[in-house]
């Protein structure tokens, strides 16, 4: 032993410029994929909205791109630090797991030494970070505002959906059709703060207004009057209103502080109001402290990729993942320090960074002068099956075994998939959620409740990456050849996996169905009652738009945490969409569930004779309080209902029809994708690796979701019919199946 001890090199050796180069290369590749990996998601999750502005709306394929590269660009800024990371914690997992950190650190090189090659790569990214966040990035989202603005000025309709409350400045708008270019609408509901009366029209055009605004033509408007106007109806022809673009609501255009160059946020810094001041000031720390973020979260990385007996790429891209989220939940949280104003602006910005600055120097300060086999107790998660006898004696030993396998590779790719894209979601949206002055707590509420609806995309996905990782882990193990020398021929051997994705399938649709809709309401409520709101007003609203239970409610002024509002009035509609009658009170007071009570209310209806007085009941019952009536909030039975009544009214039913077709199709791609990587991954003579089935399974998926985008715009514009454009990609999904299981058979 002693003799052994002798030629042991003494610890704290540095690294050569060799194995410099080779930890860096092997930290790099990582973070390059995590890029690209998080861009792609980015881009996949715009598809849809991209392909409809170039189907239907009339734009450009170079107005289209630049869009994309604009709002392409701050992501890439915002993603940098922990593409950083994620390289530093899957790059050292790799290099743990196939024992090549174990062997220079028996050399007597100290775990310290890693941290160089680490800081370099983050130190890069950071450099690049900084070029993009300070003026790249506000450079780019100066630039979609201006295209944004530019497009509704050619295009002013390529904003409205059938549906939803449009907001432009004092203007609130909303139509139960709206054409494939915006252009023409039919059912509109229009609040005109000239007139101070709420509109209703059969018709409306769309046309671009001299001044770059909306020129907004009614055909056949009316408005029913209250007691305080004297009562009766006013009916005209035509009702001619100008809305300004600036303000809509239904467009997210950048605010001005991150659009502005440095110099533009010195000067307000200096010259400005002192809220003003502050927000600026704000503005110019946040685009400084999230690039240099890469450097301390790669601190950090060291001691956690050293840490426990084991690690891989996969655990290590996971735990960058999740301290990234945490990161951001900082962020949140020093977001709402912001409000309180005796707290230092740079405190705040910077309180993230520094939280993580010091774990991670108690971390590796801490795992420094670790002896091998030694470090902190905390084991990564390990992308691999169970062994065969871990699972229970019985019938169907090798089904279930298989499927057991499969189950657990479904909750790792669902996991990862749901954080890379929660992740993205978040990052879109950081600005949005720093312009509103938004809480940690209040930013937790809204993706609590918007999680099922990115969890339900991801899931197909996460079938189909399962399928494949399982086959090359069974072909890995020798287990595959196994199956295959005891007589079970290559797709005996994996129906389990089809059976397992047999059963999902329904409870997928049941999934989406009934639980989505209802948080994804519960989302767009949170977002316009405590985000949106919640910074300039936080709990006294002037001017409320509610629709529910067939009536339109609106308030002078609503205190939501009272769920108190003064100066209602409430239109009660027929199937057209026109007032029935119209209810007048001093306030109203929210029961829940419904229920509203009403003072003093004062009432008028429509009947043969005319406009008469009627009497008013103290309790109104408006339904569920919703601003629109939003497909994504519907079932595929409210859908259905919902396109009964509007066949009935004579309105389009076309995008109430493409998205019930939609929603019928999407299981069978929670059945087919998983048999499509089967046939693939055991097809021909080459070997089924991880890598080699991921990339088909990628080149599958990103195919399917452009196929599928493309097919749904069509149907949007009246191109093809609802049921083609929501059937085609799962018609095309079975013929690849049938086509790969008969390449495979042969």
């Amino acid at each position: 032993m002693n003799q052994n001890d002798e030629i042991v090199r003494p610890a704290g050796l540095p690294l050569g410029a060799g194995l410099q180069r080779y930890v860096t290369r092997h930290l790099a590749m990582p973070a390059v994929v995590a890029l690209l990996g998080l861009g792609a998601a980015y881009l996949t999750r715009s598809l849809l909205e991209w392909s409809d502005l170039l189907v239907n709306r009339g734009l450009g394929a170079g107005d289209v791109a630049a869009l994309a590269v604009y709002q392409l660009v701050p992501v890439v800024s915002q993603v940098l630090p922990f593409a950083a990371l994620v390289g530093v914690l899957a790059g050292l997992g790799h290099l743990r797991s196939t024992g090549e950190l174990r062997a220079v650190e028996v050399l007597g090189v100290s775990p310290r030494r890693l941290t160089g090659p680490a800081l370099w790569l983050a130190g890069s990214l950071a450099v690049l970070g900084v070029v993009l966040s300070v003026w790249l990035a506000p450079a780019a989202r100066a630039g979609r505002s201006e295209a944004f603005l530019q497009m509704l000025a050619d295009q002013p309709g390529a904003s409205l959906s059938a549906g939803v409350v449009h907001e432009f400045g004092d203007h609130r708008l909303t139509a139960r059709e709206v054409s494939s270019r915006g252009d023409a609408l039919r059912g509109v509901v229009l609040w005109s703060p000239e007139l101070g009366e709420t509109l209703f029209a059969e018709r409306a055009s769309v046309t671009p207004d001299a001044d770059g605004g909306i020129s907004l033509l009614l055909h056949h408007a009316t408005a029913l009057l209250g007691p305080s106007e004297g009562g009766g109806q006013i009916e005209v022809d035509s009702f001619r209103t100008a809305l300004s673009l600036g303000d809509d609501g239904g467009i997210e255009l950048e605010d001005s502080l991150t659009a502005a160059a440095p110099a533009e946020l010195l000067r307000i810094r200096r010259e400005a109001e002192p809220a003003d001041a502050r927000l600026a000031s704000a503005e110019l720390h946040r685009r400084v402290a999230l690039p240099l973020a890469g450097v301390i979260l790669a601190i950090l990385a060291v001691p956690l990729a050293l840490a426990g007996s084991g690690g891989s790429r996969t655990s290590g891209a996971m735990l960058g993942l999740v301290l990234t989220l945490a990161y951001y939940g900082l962020v949140q949280l020093g977001t709402g320090l912001l409000r309180n104003p005796d707290i230092p602006v740079p405190l705040a910005v910077w309180l993230p960074n520094l939280l993580f600055a010091s774990i991670g120097t108690v971390a590796l300060l801490r795992s420094t002068d670790r002896t091998p086999g030694r470090g902190i107790a905390w084991r990564p998660v390990r992308l691999s099956g169970p062994s065969l006898p871990s699972v229970a004696f019985g019938r169907f030993l090798l089904a279930r075994y298989v499927a057991t396998i499969f189950v657990q590779m479904v909750l790792v790719c669902l996991g990862a998939l749901f954080i890379g894209y929660l992740l993205v979601d978040v990052l879109e949206r950081l600005d949005w959620f720093a312009r509103h002055q938004s809480t940690a707590v209040e930013a937790a509420r809204f993706y609590a409740a918007r999680s099922p609806l990115l969890m339900s995309r991801m899931i197909p996905l996460s079938l189909l990456a399962a399928a494949a990782l399982t086959v090359s882990q069974l072909e890995r193990r020798g287990e595959f050849l196994a199956m295959q020398a005891c007589g079970l021929s290559a797709f005996r051997s994996l129906v389990p996996i089809a059976a397992v994705a047999l059963v999902i399938g329904p409870a997928y649709f049941l999934f989406a169905d009934g639980v989505v809709p209802r948080t994804n309401a519960l989302a767009d409520h949170l977002k316009e009652t405590e985000i949106k709101r919640g910074a300039n007003e936080p709990s006294d609203s002037r001017f409320v738009w509610y629709r529910g239970g067939g009536n339109l409610l609106q308030a002078d002024r609503m205190d939501r945490g009272l769920g108190l509002a003064t100066d209602v009035t409430i239109y009660e509609l027929d199937d057209r969409g026109f007032p029935s009658s119209r209810i007048d009170a001093r306030e109203a007071r929210d029961l829940g569930n419904g229920e509203w009570e009403l003072l003093d209310p004062h009432r008028v209806e429509i009947s043969g004779f005319g406009v008469i007085e009627a009497p008013a009941e103290t309790r109104i019952r408006m339904g569920e309080s919703i601003s629109s009536l939003d497909p994504m909030h519907l079932g595929v039975r409210d859908l259905a209902r919902e396109i009964r009544r509007a066949r009935e009214d004579g309105y389009s039913t076309t995008v109430f029809e493409v998205d019930m077709h939609a929603r019928l199709a999407a299981p069978f791609a929670c059945i087919l994708l998983p048999w499509i990587a089967i046939a693939s991954s055991i097809t021909g003579r080459v070997r089924r690796t991880a890598s080699r089935n991921l990339m088909l399974a990628v080149i599958l998926a990103v195919g399917f979701e452009l196929f599928g985008d493309f097919a749904l715009s069509l149907g949007y514009g009246e191109r093809v019919s609802p049921a083609m454009a929501a059937w085609a990609p799962m018609t095309l999904l079975g013929l690849l199946a049938v086509g790969s299981a008969w390449r495979s058979s042969r």
